[in-house]
């Protein structure tokens, strides 16, 4: 019988794979590289994966190969095709860092990229299938967690513009996101306050909750603050030491977003973007 480990919420949001993703997927051998890094077998509990980027600093703990991909990526679980079992089971823990100039969070990921290909011989191929995806449709009148905004936070969400407390650009200041986590008797929720987004952006936060593409076709204008409950998910450990994701019983993500924002989550299919692991080999001590 598996084992309950503990919650997770995937309150990433998710962006589809960038071009400079799709770069290095075309061209694995190229792309920046870390100063230093080290790549050890995880010793601690698989209690999920912790990432921690500062200036030029990485630091992964407990991750799998496939926790690695989605981040170097910037995709979701069911976007990654291998099998390769391993891939979920075996963790690692990773210190890397490069001088404080490649901060970018982008040039991070670029980085650990090349770091994926040289330590674990990583290489990938990007596709596109039709697969199961969800589209947003309007299914009535707003409810209360949808309201126009009075701020447009796209350029955030999108990565254009910067919210740290020095260097924030006028009118942004109402931008942040956040996501509150509650546990009660009646079961666990998490909340997502998302401020000033297209309904475009508001299917990139879907996304890793509804485990499959979201789509807007919405074709609503404009900007809206979010505020939407659902349930988190529980993370398994088997007996063979893989973990799996499973939502807790509640409040789906369908039925959240059209009991709480008056939309619908129709069931389509789409051509998704897939990354196709090639050939991938569990490093060796440093």
């Amino acid at each position: 019988m598996p084992r309950l480990i503990m919650l997770r919420s995937s309150v990433v949001i998710a962006f589809w794979i960038t071009l400079s993703a799709v770069a290095a997927i075309q061209g694995q051998d190229a792309g920046p590289t870390f100063e230093i890094a080290s790549v050890q077998a995880s010793g601690g509990e698989p209690f999920g994966a912790s990432f921690k980027t500062e200036g030029g600093r990485f630091v992964a703990e407990g991750a799998t190969l496939r926790d690695l991909i989605t981040h170097a990526y910037a995709v979701q679980e069911f976007q990654i095709v291998t099998s390769e079992s391993w891939m979920a089971k075996l963790r690692f823990d990773i210190q890397a860092r490069a001088d404080a100039a490649s901060a970018d969070p982008r040039r991070v990921n670029a980085m650990l990229r090349s770091l994926l290909a040289d330590r674990f011989n990583l290489k990938v191929r990007l596709e596109s299938r039709q697969a199961p995806a969800y589209a947003i449709t309007v299914d009535g009148p707003f409810r209360a967690g949808l309201r126009r905004s009075s701020v447009d936070c796209t350029a955030v969400n999108d990565g254009r513009a910067v919210l740290d407390s020095a260097l924030v650009e006028p009118g942004l200041e109402k931008c942040q996101p956040r996501t509150q986590f509650v546990a009660a008797p009646t079961g666990a929720r998490i909340t997502l306050i998302r401020p000033g987004i297209s309904t475009h952006q508001l299917a990139e936060v879907l996304t890793p909750f509804a485990k499959r593409s979201v789509v807007d076709e919405t074709k609503l204008q404009g900007t809206f603050d979010v505020d939407l409950t659902i349930s988190p998910e529980v993370v398994m450990v088997t007996q063979d030491s893989t973990t799996v994701t499973q939502p807790i019983e509640g409040l789906s993500v369908v039925t959240a977003v059209r009991e709480q924002l008056g939309l619908r989550l129709r069931s389509v299919e789409r051509p998704t973007p897939i990354i196709l692991v090639e050939s991938a080999h569990a490093p060796g001590p440093d």
